[in-house]
């Protein structure tokens, strides 16, 4: 036991001096909101959507920042004729991720981070049909069309206004499992502009 004090001592004042050396993190969680544009097969079925998320940051040092991220979304869908009526698809979407911040450049308030990220998502589908279109009543009926699970990888960057407000540009990429397509073919791939708040 004495001989694993000093050790266990030293290794103590090891780790507390890495930590007087990293930089202070006074903010660890925040809100996220953000408008999202689909790309790829997403494309083909959705508008526009948002997604409002909760970031959990944490220190890897003074350069790297982790951060969790959970989000709840909304895809708004595209409409199309079919026979005697509308269809339209829309999704709700959660999404859960751990993101890596890379500091690019001396500061980081203001300043940039490269974000490099990898999660999943997973996603309802409601179909809503519209009969007869172009009539003074239609008569609207919705049902689940399914849900999908996916990876996501995500890369972008995030511009910081100060130590509390920052501009968040990314692209989410996904994937189905065992699909040949890797990161396109999950029908839920977009590009998101937002807002990011730190407390």
């Amino acid at each position: 036991m004495r001989k694993i004090l000093p050790a266990l001592l030293f290794s103590v004042a090891s780790v507390l001096s890495a930590q007087s050396d990293e930089e202070p993190t006074s903010h660890r969680f925040g809100l996220n909101l953000q408008m999202m544009l689909p790309t790829d097969t997403a494309g083909s079925l959705y508008k526009t959507g948002y997604a409002i998320g909760i970031p959990f940051y944490f220190r890897h040092g003074r350069d790297v920042e982790g951060r969790l991220r959970v989000e709840l979304g909304h895809f708004d869908g595209k409409s199309r004729n079919v026979y005697g009526g509308v269809e339209t698809v829309s999704a709700d979407t959660r999404f859960v991720g751990y993101d890596w911040l890379v500091r690019l450049g001396p500061g980081r308030d203001p300043g940039v981070d490269l974000l490099i990220g990898v999660g999943g998502a997973h996603w309802y589908q409601t179909l809503t049909r519209t009969y007869p279109a172009g009539t003074p009543n239609p008569n609207y009926t919705d049902e689940d069309y399914g849900n999908k699970v996916a990876f996501v990888l995500s890369v972008g960057f995030i511009f910081h206004i100060n130590s509390h407000v920052g501009i968040e540009a990314k692209q989410m990429l996904t994937s189905l499992p065992n699909s040949r397509r890797d990161f396109h073919d999950a029908d839920l791939s977009h590009t998101s502009l937002g807002v990011a708040f730190r407390f």
